[in-house]
């Protein structure tokens, strides 16, 4: 690896000034890029779905087109400290908060958009307050850069392919949660507008709402902080899921005197900074009184029922609350919040088929973490120069029969090297269910009927279930997902594959 300037591998530029009128844009034209842009480009969206400028606009405010392949950042705003590094995939018009990188001919952008990523410009950032990175700072910014293309075509390849895996896992999850949200829908409809009409009552009916303790700030005394009692912030919670499984501060034997121990099971509902945020303790915790603590009366309500009820309840509670020095919410507003209240017996069915896929859903971030470990310590070797790359084959080059396999000391991910072969596993996926399977079936059966068929042993389970979300986002009329019973009489529900044949 050489460390070279950025203006030695690459031409360096920056957008333009938006035009001012709103009139200006429109849905057809060619995509305008701006700063705020890049964050949904990173998350999957496309650039066509993003506001257009016409080229008789474009040639009144003379417009420059970026090409395809140019990488592009912010340089200035608080964008600039977000590090988010992408290249454009159409012809576009890029604002000039942006800066753009156009690589030169023995540099591949793809590379190029991994080396920033692992030493991102805003280092550069002199005074945070008022983020910007100049044009010289960035041409004499030094960058990690295989010497040979071929190389850098390898690293790239493999690292984009960790990169995928770890898009579809999330996207797992996040499909796993909508699952939850549409079960929610389903069981109860959508509590703002009752619209199953179950009986009304205040929060307060269905358990006790108290605000935490902190009678001293820990930023205003240092004792009572560094011991062993878990300290619980609004961020915590806001940040968590249906859980919060860890914490980032704890209270002293002094702190502990002067605020309140949680028990675990307690639902947490944040009241200021955050506004109505919830998730459920899995341990003992303190928490101040920005934070009040729900527990449930058993025979009313469970938590996880309520922790729900506030995903529907949460953006109108934030959008009237009072606004001193930040938003805030009291107690009373809590307690007299009005909310279906469905009998206990059916608030339990759906309790447990929150814990049957929250389960799942466990063992998907565990995946999760596996792979971006993975992807970290892949990313380390590479631009050190301890990985092997000869045999990485380079993409163009690859056969539909290559595969690659990477193997660490904790993990092995075997990952296709052809777009191709990918689409024709999924053909090849999609027969399979259609001649071997009934039409209702368990990820477990499909399982086997691989195994039965004769697939190769180095297929992972990681994989199959990757094929099948490709399926389930790809082909909704083939394939949806479900959660019951798959047999009639059968006690044991289950989350089941439905196909239409």
């Amino acid at each position: 690896m050489n460390k070279l300037k950025i203006k030695d591998i690459a031409k360096v530029g920056s957008g333009q000034s938006a035009p001012k009128k709103s009139s200006d844009f429109s849905s057809e034209g060619t995509p305008f890029i701006r700063a705020g842009s890049l964050e949904k480009l990173l998350s999957g969206a496309d650039e066509c779905s993003l506001e257009k400028i016409k080229e008789d606009v474009a040639k009144r405010y003379r417009l420059k087109i970026y090409s395809p392949g140019t990488v592009v950042f912010a340089k200035s705003g608080m964008s600039a400290t977000k590090n988010r590094i992408y290249k454009l995939k159409n012809k576009s018009y890029v604002v000039s908060h942006l800066a753009t990188l156009l690589p030169k001919d023995n540099i591949n952008s793809d590379f190029l958009v991994l080396s920033l990523r692992r030493n991102p410009p805003s280092c550069l950032i002199k005074d945070p307050a008022y983020p910007s990175i100049n044009r010289q700072s960035i041409e004499n910014f030094k960058l990690l850069v295989a010497e040979k293309y071929e190389d850098q075509i390898r690293i790239a390849t493999l690292l984009s392919h960790v990169e995928a895996l770890i898009a579809k896992r999330k996207e797992s999850i996040r499909l796993l949660d909508d699952l939850l949200k549409s079960t929610f829908l389903k069981m109860f409809g959508n509590p703002v507008m009752n619209e199953k009409e179950w009986d009304k009552a205040p929060l307060s009916e269905l358990g006790t709402l108290d605000r935490g303790v902190s009678k001293h700030r820990p930023r205003n005394a240092s004792n009572l902080l560094g011991g062993s009692h878990p300290l619980i912030q609004t961020g915590d919670v806001a940040n968590a899921g249906l859980y919060i499984k860890s914490y980032n501060q704890t209270y002293s034997d002094i702190g502990l005197k002067q605020s309140k121990m949680w028990p675990k099971g307690t639902l947490c509902i944040t009241i200021a900074a955050n506004i109505a945020k919830t998730a459920i303790l899995d341990f003992d915790a303190c928490f101040p009184d920005s934070v009040v603590g729900f527990t449930s009366f058993s025979k009313k309500s469970h938590p996880i029922y309520v922790h729900f009820l506030f995903k529907f309840f949460q953006k109108i509670l934030e959008k009237n609350a009072p606004q001193a020095a930040q938003k805030n919410i009291n107690l009373g507003i809590l307690r007299k919040l009005s909310v279906p209240k469905p009998n206990i017996k059916e608030q339990n069915k759906f309790v447990e088929k929150v814990k049957k896929v929250e389960s799942l859903k466990s063992k998907y971030q565990s995946s999760l973490h596996e792979i971006e470990n993975l992807y970290g310590s892949l990313s380390q070797r590479a631009f050190r120069g301890d990985l092997d790359l000869r045999k990485i084959p380079i993409l163009h080059e690859a056969r539909s029969h290559d595969s690659l396999i990477i193997k660490t000391d904790s993990t092995s991910t075997v990952l296709s090297t052809h777009t191709e072969e990918y689409e024709l596993t999924i053909v090849g996926l999609k027969s399979l269910i259609k001649d071997k399977l009934p039409q209702k079936f368990t990820f477990k059966m499909l399982n086997a009927a691989i195994k039965e068929y004769g697939a190769e042993e180095n297929r992972e389970f990681e994989t199959i279930k990757d094929l099948m979300t490709n399926l389930l986002q790809g082909d909704k009329h083939f394939l949806k997902q479900e959660f019951g019973e798959i047999e009639k009489n059968e006690d044991q529900k289950q989350i089941y594959f439905c196909v239409n044949k």
